[in-house]
């Protein structure tokens, strides 16, 4: 059984940067807190290459767990947050 990636808790209503370094995204568990949220988690920056776009209805969730490989970045994680207010957490190895 491979082994959990580790969590790494996010709130944001703005863009942030949630890791910095080299790995593979593994997964989120991301909850809209009020209206209809899109989530684009970047390599990075505002400008680095799209990883994931997550879009959730109002109060919806997106629970997601890719393969074990997951999606390689080379600069971290970055959440842009295009509309809405997002709360969770991302997995990364």
């Amino acid at each position: 059984m491979a082994a959990l990636a580790p969590a790494i808790p996010v709130a944001y209503a703005a863009n942030a940067a949630l890791f910095i370094g080299i790995g593979n995204l593994r997964g989120w568990s991301i909850r809209a807190t009020a209206a209809t949220t899109v989530v684009r988690l970047r390599d990075g920056s505002a400008s680095g290459a799209i990883l994931a776009e997550v879009a959730l209805a109002t109060s919806g969730t997106s629970d997601t767990q890719l393969d074990s490989a997951g999606v390689h970045f080379g600069a971290g994680v970055y959440a842009e947050v295009v509309s809405g207010t997002a709360e969770g957490s991302v997995y990364i190895a």
